[in-house]
C-alpha cells in the first residue's frame, strides 16, 4: 500500500494535484490557459511489465497488453509490484532484501490517451522526471532516449499524435555503481538512514503542452537593486518559432497571495525560426518583499506572459517569484581561509535554526504535495527557518518548493552528488552531468526560498572526515565541481554557489556519535580524541563558522517499532548489549571488527548498536539489570538525542553572529528506521522534535548555559552557570521577565533568579553567571515573557543529564 494511502488519516488533504509553470489541474482534467492546453497524463491508468534486458522491443512492448498490471504515475516500479500484491512490504524486517531483483529486469510502461489531434502550433511532450534510463514511443515510433532522472525530458511529438494514442516508456537497468549515474538518487544504493532500493520509473509528472506558433519555456525571473522603494527585475525565457515572425508580448504581474495592483507591460521581438532567447526588464516600484517567517510576509508575485503572432495568442506561460535579497556576509572572527556564513536576507542576517531534509519516501514517486505540506507545516511548527536539501537525495517535485516558498523557509539546495570520487575525468560523462545541471537549475531557480546552491555533500576529496578531506580541496571531483560551478554561475548567477558542504568553515560535527564524544564536546574549541579508539580526532571543527550536520539516533516510539519489527525481534536485540556497529549500506551487512552478534532486524533498519547505548546507558535507569527493557530504551535514547542536540544548539545561539547557524541531521526519513531523524516514517515526533518546537528553536529564548558535569563541589551538589537571553527577531523586544527557577523532585523552588532587563534585536546577550548549590535539585526552569501579549517561552533542563 502506497504512502499517500497509509497517511491519509494523518494529512489534512489529500489528492493528487499536478502544478504546470503556476497554473494547477487535477490529473485526468485537461487544462486550457489562453493559447496553451496542457493535458496531464499522470494517473492509475497505466499498465507495466517487466522483461528481459533488450527483449521487450523484440516482443513489440511497446504496444502493451491487455494482460499487464496496473501501474501508478507518478510512481516507481517497486511501488507499483507492492500495489499489484507481487512484492512483500519492502519496509518490513528484512523484505527489502528479497526485492533486489527488480534491477535485472527492464520495464515497460503504457498509456492509452485520446485527443483532438489538431493542432497548427506545437505539441509537446513533457516528462519532469524518469529514473533513470529511458527510451520513449509514441504510437510505435520512437521518439527518444534520456540519461538521468532530473532534468525534464521533452519532446516535439506533433507530427506523430493521433486521436487515440499510445505512449510506452521503457525504463532499462540502471548502473549498479551509483558513482556511474550521472543524475540518479544516491541513497537509493543504501545509506546509513535507509535501505537498497534502487528505484526505477516515471517518479515525476508527465503531460502534454498544445500551443500555437510560438512556443515557451524555461522563464526565468530575476530581481536586482532591491530596496523598499524599487526592484529590478529581468524576464527572460526560451521561445521556440515555426520561421520568422513579429512577436507581441505581454507581461501581467500582481500579488499571487497578497493583494497588490497590476503591473502590465508590452514589448516585442523578432523570433528566428528555431530557438530565440527573449528577454524583457522593468522596475516594481515600492516591492512587497519576501521574508522568512520569522521576519515578515511571503508575499509572491505572479507573473503571466502571453506571445501573439499576427494578432493570434500563440503561448501563455506563468510561475511566481519573490522580491528578495540574499547574500553571505562575514562572520566575526572568521579565519582568512574560510568563507562567509552569515546569511543576510534583504540586507538583515538571520541565524540559522536548521534541519537536514532527506526525501521522505525511499520510493520518492509515491510522494504527494500532501505529503509535503505535512513536513514542511512540521518544520515551520518547530521554528526550522532553513531546511538542507541533501545531495544524497533529490531535487524534489515542484511541490515541495513551492510549499516552501509560502511557508517562508529558506533552502540550501544541493546537486545530487554525495560521498563518493566520481569519474570527472570522462568527458561523456560530465556532458550528461551538465545537462542534468541545467534540468535542476532551470526547474528551480525562480523559488525565493532556494538561498545557497551547493555542488553536493563530502564529495570534495576523500570520504573520510581527515582535516585534508575538506580544507584544501583536492584533486578528487574538482572537473565535478567545476561543471556544476559554471551551470550554477550561468543559470543562476544571483545565487551563491558552494562547491560542496562541509567546506571552508561550514562543518559536519560528528565528534559527538560517530567517535563517542560526549555532547560536552559541541562546547570544545579544540580538536578532541576519539573516545572509542582513543586517537586525536582530525575533525577541522573549530573555528567553525555554521555547522550543516550534526546529531544522534533514537529508536523512534514502541508503537512506530512494532510496525516494521516483527514481535520476536522487538527485544531482546543486539541493542541490548550493544557491541559493535553494524548498518545497512550499498546493499551489504557491514559488521565492525569484533562485533559477536547476528545482525538483527534493529540493525537492519539502521540502527548503530554501540552508539545508541553509549548515549543512552548514562540516562537509563539501571541498563544492565531490570531496568535494561524495550521501553526505558526508546525512552533514554530519545532523551539522549534531544539532550544532546540541545546542548550544541544552546552554545551555538549564544554564540552569535561568530557562529551564524546549525542545522540538526535530520527532519525526516525514507523509511522505517532507527536514525537520527526527529519526526519517524509514520509521522510520530520523537523528543527531539517536541523539544525543538516547544523551546530550543523557539526565535526568543532563555538559555542556562551550566556546567554539564557531576554536580559535586566541595562535597555538596551545585549548579554553576551563565545566563542568556537570544533573540532572533528583527525588532527590540523591550522590557522582559526572566525567571530562572531551580526545582526539586516534587517541583519545589530550591533558588530563584528574576530579572527585567530590556533586549535589543537580533542578539545574544549575557545576562548573569549563577553558582547555586542545590542538594537534592532535579530540573532548571528557564521562563522569558515579552512582548505586550506577555508571551511566555519555557526551557527545560535536567539535571540528570550530564553530556558524557
Amino acid at each position: 500500500m502506497r504512502r499517500g494511502v497509509i497517511f491519509a488519516v494523518a494529512a489534512t488533504t489529500l489528492f493528487l494535484a499536478i502544478s504546470f509553470s503556476g497554473c494547477v489541474s487535477i490529473f485526468g482534467w485537461n487544462r486550457t490557459v489562453e493559447g496553451r492546453e496542457t493535458i496531464a497524463l499522470n494517473g492509475s491508468d497505466w499498465t507495466f511489465e517487466k522483461f528481459n534486458p533488450g527483449e521487450g522491443e523484440k516482443a513489440s512492448a511497446f504496444s502493451g497488453a491487455e494482460e499487464w498490471k496496473s501501474a501508478m504515475v507518478p510512481g516507481c516500479v517497486q511501488a507499483d509490484l507492492l500495489d499489484s500484491g507481487m512484492i512483500p512490504d519492502p519496509y518490513y524486517g528484512y523484505n527489502s532484501k528479497e526485492i533486489q531483483w527488480v534491477t535485472d529486469y527492464e520495464w515497460w510502461y503504457v498509456k492509452h490517451f485520446s485527443i483532438d489531434e489538431k493542432n497548427a502550433g506545437f505539441d509537446k511532450l513533457y516528462f519532469e522526471g524518469v529514473d533513470y534510463l529511458a527510451d520513449f514511443w509514441l504510437n510505435g515510433q520512437k521518439i527518444g532516449s534520456h540519461e538521468g532522472m532530473f532534468a525534464p525530458v521533452v519532446f516535439d511529438v506533433g507530427g506523430i499524435l493521433e486521436n487515440d494514442n499510445m505512449l510506452a516508456v521503457k525504463i532499462a537497468p540502471p548502473p549498479l555503481d551509483r558513482t556511474l549515474a550521472a543524475g540518479k538518487c544516491q541513497m537509493s544504493y543504501g545509506w546509513d538512514f535507509c535501505p537498497k532500493m534502487i528505484t526505477m520509473g516515471i517518479w515525476d509528472d508527465v503531460y502534454l503542452i498544445r500551443t500555437g506558433k510560438a512556443y515557451m519555456e524555461n522563464i526565468s525571473v530575476v530581481c536586482s537593486e532591491i530596496s523598499e522603494k524599487s526592484a529590478q527585475v529581468k524576464v527572460a525565457m526560451q521561445v521556440f518559432s515555426k520561421g520568422s515572425a513579429d512577436a507581441k508580448f505581454t507581461l501581467d504581474i500582481s500579488g499571487a497571495n497578497f493583494q497588490s495592483s497590476a503591473i502590465k507591460h508590452e514589448f516585442t521581438a523578432v523570433l528566428a525560426s528555431g530557438w530565440n532567447n527573449v528577454s524583457y526588464n522593468f522596475t516594481i516600484e515600492n516591492p512587497a518583499l519576501w521574508q522568512t517567517f520569522d521576519r515578515g510576509e511571503q508575499n509572491l508575485y505572479g507573473i503571466i506572459v502571453r506571445a501573439s503572432i499576427d494578432g493570434k495568442l500563440s503561448d501563455t506561460i506563468s510561475d511566481r517569484f519573490g522580491v528578495r535579497s540574499f547574500r553571505l556576509g562575514r562572520n566575526p572572527g572568521t579565519p582568512s581561509q574560510n568563507a562567509n556564513w552569515t546569511f543576510v536576507v534583504n540586507d538583515v542576517p538571520l541565524w540559522i535554526r536548521g534541519a537536514n531534509w532527506v526525501p521522505c519516501d525511499a520510493m520518492f514517486g509515491t510522494v504527494t504535495k500532501a505529503d509535503y505540506e505535512f513536513y514542511i507545516n512540521a518544520a515551520k511548527e518547530a521554528h526550522i527557518n532553513m531546511l538542507r536539501v541533501w545531495g544524497g537525495g533529490l531535487r524534489e517535485k515542484k511541490e515541495f518548493y513551492d510549499l516552501c516558498d509560502e511557508a517562508g523557509i529558506l533552502l540550501f539546495q544541493e546537486f545530487p552528488f554525495a560521498c563518493a570520487s566520481y569519474p570527472d575525468g570522462d568527458q561523456e560523462w560530465l556532458g550528461k552531468v551538465e545537462a542534468e545541471a541545467r534540468g535542476i537549475v532551470t526547474t528551480i531557480r525562480n523559488h525565493p526560498s532556494i538561498a545557497v546552491i551547493c555542488g553536493g555533500n563530502e564529495i570534495t576529496g576523500s570520504t573520510t572526515f581527515g582535516a585534508g578531506s575538506y580544507s584544501d580541496t583536492p584533486n578528487q571531483n574538482k572537473n565535478l565541481m567545476a561543471a556544476l560551478g559554471k551551470v550554477a554561475e550561468e543559470l543562476n548567477p544571483e545565487r551563491p554557489f558552494h562547491p560542496c558542504s562541509p567546506l571552508n568553515g561550514d562543518d559536519h560535527d560528528w565528534k559527538v556519535w560517530h567517535s563517542y564524544a560526549p555532547t560536552t564536546e559541541y562546547r570544545v574549541l579544540v580538536p578532541g580524541v576519539d573516545y572509542w579508539s582513543g586517537d586525536p580526532l582530525q575533525f577541522p571543527m573549530w573555528p567553525s563558522q555554521f555547522i550543516s550536520e550534526f546529531g544522534l539516533q533514537a529508536a523512534p516510539s514502541v508503537e512506530s517499532l512494532k510496525k516494521f519489527i516483527p514481535e520476536e525481534g522487538l527485544w531482546p536485540t543486539s541493542i541490548q548489549t550493544g557491541f559493535g556497529s553494524a548498518y545497512f549500506l550499498q546493499g551489504e551487512q557491514m559488521i565492525s571488527p569484533g562485533t559477536n552478534y547476528t545482525v538483527d532486524y534493529w540493525n537492519f533498519h539502521n540502527a548503530d548498536a554501540s552508539k545508541l547505548r553509549r548515549y543512552a546507558n548514562p540516562i537509563m535507569s539501571d541498563p544492565t539489570g531490570a531496568g535494561n527493557n524495550l521501553y526505558n530504551f526508546v525512552e533514554a535514547s530519545q532523551k539522549a538525542q534531544a539532550y544532546g542536540v540541545k546542548t550544541g544548539v544552546e552554545y551555538w545561539r549564544t554564540q552569535k553572529y561568530s557562529i551564524s547557524g546549525c542545522m540538526f541531521w535530520q527532519l525526516d526519513e525514507p523509511w522505517p528506521s532507527i536514525c537520527w531523524s526527529a519526526i519517524d516514517y509514520y509521522r510520530q515526533p520523537k523528543l527531539l522534535y517536541e523539544t525543538l518546537k516547544e523551546s530550543l528553536y523557539q526565535p526568543v529564548l532563555a538559555i542556562v548555559n551550566y556546567t554539564l558535569t557531576p554536580l559535586v563541589q566541595n562535597a555538596l551538589p551545585v549548579v554553576i552557570g551563565d545566563i542568556f537571553v537570544v533573540n532572533d527577531y528583527n525588532y527590540d523586544l523591550g522590557q522582559c521577565t526572566i525567571n530562572v527557577q531551580l526545582l526539586d523532585s516534587n517541583g519545589n523552588i530550591m533558588q530563584n533568579y528574576m530579572k527585567t532587563a530590556n533586549i535589543g534585536k537580533d542578539c545574544a546577550v549575557k545576562l548573569d553567571n549563577i553558582v547555586w548549590p542545590s542538594p537534592g535539585a532535579e530540573k532548571i526552569k528557564a521562563t522569558i515573557t515579552y512582548g505586550i501579549e506577555n508571551k511566555a517561552v519555557e526551557n527545560w533542563y535536567d539535571l540528570s543529564y550530564t553530556g558524557t
